[in-house]
Formats: structure tokens, C-alpha cells, sequence
């Protein structure tokens, strides 16, 4: 990945890798939410992060089996050929660039 393909939403090389990662992080915290007191701090935090990437979800596309894929993609880290995405390859990345701008403003923000 190059540092000029983010460049269009403002995300360097570096904050791009700490979302991915973040993201990345997503089936390891819902096991641990699954494990722990619900009404625990970290509990509270889990949920927090959880919500901040759904929330980006949905502001990045209202249509729920893009969405579906797109959280496939990020968590996963599955790339757009072994997805069964209904759009072009180049609108995927475009939609998962967007995705990634816009949780970087929500975990600034």
C-alpha cells in the first residue's frame, strides 16, 4: 500500500494501519465481551469501540450486504476477491478508504 492511495481522505500509511488493526481487534473483543461482566468498565470500552466501527459502517453505506461484506473485509482482513461483494472491485476499496476516513474522525472526535 502506498501513502498517496489514502491520501483523499486525509489517513496516512500509519493511521491507516492502527484503524486495520483496530479493526482487526473486533472478534477478539466481542469474545471477550461475551466473557465478561456486562456492566464492567471494560465492558463499557468494548462496547464503545464496537460501536464506534458499527457507526462507521453505516455512515459509509446504507446498503446492509455491502455493509456486511465491508465488515467482513475490515475485521477480517479479507480481501475483495474472495468476497462475493455485489459492486466493482475499485468502488469496494473506494467504500473501505472511506469506511477508514471516517473512523479515524469518529475515534478523534
Amino acid at each position: 500500500m502506498n501513502s498517496k492511495a489514502y491520501k483523499s481522505y486525509e489517513i496516512s500509511k500509519n493511521e491507516y494501519r492502527e484503524l486495520k488493526y483496530f479493526c482487526l481487534r473486533y472478534p477478539e473483543m466481542k469474545k471477550q465481551l461475551e466473557e465478561i461482566d456486562s456492566h464492567s468498565e471494560k465492558a463499557l470500552r468494548l462496547c464503545y469501540s464496537f460501536g464506534q466501527i458499527d457507526h462507521a459502517l453505516e455512515l459509509t453505506t446504507e446498503n446492509e450486504i455491502v455493509r456486511g461484506h465491508l465488515l467482513r473485509s475490515v475485521t477480517e482482513n479479507i480481501n475483495y476477491e474472495r468476497l462475493d461483494v455485489p459492486m466493482g472491485r475499485q468502488q469496494f476499496y473506494e467504500l473501505r478508504r472511506k469506511f477508514f476516513y471516517i473512523l479515524k474522525t469518529l475515534k478523534m472526535g
